[in-house]
């Protein structure tokens, strides 16, 4: 996690309460629409994602990408998005 551009690792973003659940590990595949929320960050992404549906960030969402994961948004010619809100 990090406290904006520049923050150090486990730092809260501004307005943000640190994450105090155990967190969710994040599902190899997500073809329906989904919401992430603060309250279930930290969002563990451990492996590649590939997302063909709408994924919702709510608010003070933390999500954590593993080295070398990655998500990939929409599959030709399934289209995709991240909507990421901020406050």
């Amino acid at each position: 996690t990090s406290g904006g551009s520049g923050g150090a690792p486990g730092a809260v973003v501004d307005g943000c309460d640190a994450p105090s659940g155990d967190g969710t590990d994040v599902a190899s595949t997500i073809d329906a629409d989904e919401t992430w929320t603060a309250s279930g960050s930290p969002y563990r992404v451990t492996q590649n994602v590939y997302l063909t549906a709408t994924l919702t960030l709510e608010p003070c969402t933390i999500v954590e990408l593993s080295a070398g994961a990655n998500i990939f948004v929409g599959n030709d010619p399934v289209a995709a998005s991240i909507v990421a809100h901020g406050d």
